[in-house]
């Protein structure tokens, strides 16, 4: 029969078993980060062109371009960097995982991630291709459907992983990529009495959806590093 003093011993032994697998568990702070410094790369490519010959930046530019951007003063480079960076981010992701697995033994579903996102892109740009439908027109419009895909990535992992953290973060950033698609947040700042160029009225839309991996990025880390101090504790 077991006593008080042993029960006691072996729910010590479980609580520090499982606070030492959460301390040693692969970053999920990384994937956050990377898929933030993405979209602020991109956002050189999100410049508009407000000086064309014609006199507009209309939205049939970006049909040939992978939502490339209306009148974006790099043209097709906004989808060749999509095409390059996000494979290439993914492909990080991954091997960062593998390597952190195979040194403390602890796995978690990066490919789940890895392998949504990189289908929802390839998807995406099959989608492009066709040119969009009238429903989903307005999604198209702003050139941000990729980082809708790297939304949509993010909530299969977190349901994957079980976990609550994980998808919060994952519909408070679909929320931001879908809003972006369909509003210009330029007109909030122009509220508040800040006025920034015309052809920058891009950039606080991806902005919006940086600053959310960001600040998800920033909130795991301080808890991951807790946990792994709580560990060694």
């Amino acid at each position: 029969m077991t006593t008080a003093d042993e029960a006691g011993s072996i729910l010590s032994t479980v609580d520090r078993a499982a606070r030492t697998t959460r301390a040693v568990r692969p970053s999920r702070a990384l994937p956050l980060l990377v898929l933030g410094l993405v979209i602020v790369g991109a956002m050189p490519f999100y410049v508009l062109d407000v000086h064309r010959p014609d006199g507009i930046y209309d939205q049939g530019q970006m049909f040939w371009s992978l939502g490339g951007m209306l009148g974006t003063a790099a043209g097709v480079w906004t989808a060749i960097y999509w095409m390059v960076t996000l494979p290439l981010a993914y492909g990080f992701i991954a091997w960062s995982y593998h390597r952190a697995a195979r040194r403390n033994g602890v796995a978690v579903h990066s490919w789940t991630l890895v392998w949504t996102g990189l289908a929802l892109f390839v998807g995406l740009l099959l989608l492009l291709s066709r040119g969009p439908g009238n429903i989903f027109a307005n999604l198209y419009i702003r050139g941000l459907t990729p980082i809708i895909s790297m939304a949509i990535g993010l909530l299969v992992w977190a349901i994957v992983e079980r976990s609550r953290g994980l998808l919060a973060v994952a519909l408070v950033f679909l929320t931001s990529a879908i809003a972006s698609s369909l509003y210009d947040f330029v007109n909030v700042i122009d509220r508040l009495g800040i006025q920034i160029p015309d052809e920058w009225s891009m950039l606080p839309n991806l902005a919006l959806c940086a600053a959310v991996l960001f600040v998800s990025a920033g909130i795991y880390a301080v808890v991951e590093r807790r946990q792994r101090a709580e560990a060694r504790a």
